[in-house]
């Protein structure tokens, strides 16, 4: 009999326990999957933007959203998610098929009036198209994996409990303060300053691991079929009568020589001929001064928040800060449109003659990663006569 009270007991204490995380995670609301919430968004922290951005979509009602990869996510950083008007709602590796169900649940918000889209080359590779199950399955509504999320996960409990802290010491980072877009003197700061780690701060062999890492180009499969879904997203925004921003993310010198050593760089050319019969971008890729600087660049991939917040600006037709890497990001832009698109892959392929006329630190260290990843299959191409 005393076994069977204790038993009930440890089972009372048990749902007791469970009902407690599901009320918490309920109330803080870590991950803005409702409406309510306990503790102020502005003390969110979003570190797994697969989970919180389809709640946020839903939840929070912006008249600007970011779209695009990781460099928009990690380049035009929102530590919260949503500030001051403008959600980030770019998705690391995102793909075509992602937006697509992204927009559409954005342009239920009555308040949106733009998207700035940084579009990606890699988005129209027919050999890595895929929509991930559950990123998918969080922005069609599945109640099952919203529950799931929202009231019996371990890392929503912690989530909240780390939220409730950072509430109560009133524990803001730096950035997250600040207005958006960012002002111009705390950029200029930050380019003085960037947090670490940078491409430039790393050791050689930190560095050639992150370059070793670089997106796959050489079995790279343009899609005549996704470009057509791209067009499609493009035309539901303008039907919606929302402003569209497009622009082409600052790719770093690396992971140009890993596009043109591969055989790639026609197809990136041809991509962006496509774009513009299409819609008017701002192009900040290409053998430009962004791509040289390699302070300019978190790592092999994506860009410092500094040079997002720069490229904000410049896109909202704001004033640029003035300081040198400012100057150097806004002097990189080209901006592209049906008429001049000629002139402009022209301008971009004389760059790439004159930036590969000789081997140099870019060249070399690809030609080196791609004998690693692929075996001596064909000596790689270090000059410019692609």
């Amino acid at each position: 009999m005393a076994a069977a009270r204790r038993l009930r007991l440890m089972l009372s204490w048990l749902v007791a326990a469970v009902a407690a995380v599901i009320v918490l995670n309920i109330l803080v609301n870590p991950w803005g999957a409702w409406r309510f919430h306990l503790v102020p968004g502005k003390y969110r922290r979003v570190r797994a933007e697969r989970v919180v951005t389809p709640y946020l979509l839903r939840t929070a009602a912006p008249d600007t959203l970011l779209l695009g990869s990781s460099r928009t996510l990690y380049g035009m950083k929102i530590e919260q998610g949503v500030h001051d008007g403008v959600e980030n709602a770019a998705l690391s590796g995102s793909r075509l098929q992602e937006i697509a169900k992204e927009v559409d649940i954005a342009l239920r918000n009555p308040h949106l009036r733009r998207v700035i889209w940084g579009v990606e080359f890699y988005t129209i590779d027919a050999y890595t198209d895929s929509c991930s199950p559950d990123t998918c399955a969080r922005l069609d509504g599945d109640w099952r994996i919203t529950l799931t999320d929202n009231l019996l996960s371990a890392d929503t409990f912690v989530a909240s409990y780390r939220m409730i802290g950072r509430a109560l010491q009133g524990k803001i980072a730096a950035d997250a303060r600040q207005p958006i877009p960012w002002p111009k003197a705390f950029i200029c700061r930050q380019f003085a300053n960037p947090p670490p780690p940078t491409l430039a701060g790393m050791d050689e062999q930190r560095r050639l691991r992150e370059i070793s890492q670089l997106p796959e180009y050489r079995q790279f499969d343009y899609s005549p079929r996704l470009f057509q879904l791209f067009l499609e997203i493009v035309q539901r925004i303008r039907r919606a009568h929302v402003e569209l921003i497009a622009y082409v993310p600052p790719v770093d010198q690396f992971e140009l020589e890993m596009i043109r050593q591969t055989g790639r760089w026609p197809d990136f050319q041809r991509w962006k001929r496509e774009l513009a019969q299409h819609l008017s971008y701002t192009d900040y890729s290409g053998y430009n001064g962004i791509a040289r600087s390699d302070r300019m660049f978190i790592d092999a991939w994506h860009m410092e928040p500094a040079v997002g917040a720069t490229i904000m600006r410049q896109l909202l037709g704001d004033s640029i800060p003035d300081c040198p890497d400012a100057a150097i990001v806004a002097g990189s832009a080209l901006r592209v449109t049906a008429d001049n698109v000629g002139a402009m892959l022209a301008l971009q392929d004389r760059r790439k003659d004159e930036a590969t006329a000789a081997p140099n630190v870019y060249s070399t260290t690809i030609a080196a990663v791609i004998a690693k990843r692929y075996g001596h299959i064909a000596a790689p191409d270090l000059s410019a006569r692609r």
